[in-house]
């Protein structure tokens, strides 16, 4: 069944964890998971050096899966990856976050009997480190 489920995934866009973004039309979308609700989130986007290039407050949220996009301006060029990082805070205490990646199934196998996709940036990654179908 796994097998069957997967091969539909082949050409459609998936969520899996990582902190990698590419810029495509000037914008990069990428979404985390906050362990519980957040007075305070920050994004920050890491240059090749892995130097801060940009800062984005994006205020409370609640727990949960939440999505941005990031205006890439002239900061970085049309295709480039940059790589990303989420600080959430809940008054003074740290809120925990999971970043994740959004990537395209290029194919489907079976390796040493455990499900593998490849992704088109990312590569090859287990089955079941997707999280979501976008």
């Amino acid at each position: 069944m796994q097998a069957l489920q997967s091969v539909s995934l082949v050409g459609r866009e998936v969520s899996v964890p990582s902190n990698s973004l590419q810029v495509t039309n000037g914008v990069a979308e990428g979404s985390y998971d906050l362990g519980g609700a957040a007075s305070a989130v920050k994004l920050e986007i890491l240059g090749p050096a892995g130097n801060v290039i940009d800062t984005q407050q994006l205020g409370a949220q609640g727990s949960g899966r939440q999505t941005f996009s990031w205006n890439a301006g002239t900061m970085v060029s049309e295709g480039s990856e940059v790589k990303y990082r989420i600080t959430a805070t809940n008054g003074t205490a740290p809120v925990t976050s999971t970043t994740y990646a959004n990537d395209k199934v290029t194919a489907v196998y079976s390796e040493n009997g455990s499900l593998r996709l490849d992704l088109a940036r990312l590569g090859s990654v287990d089955y079941t480190a997707v999280q979501a179908v976008n």
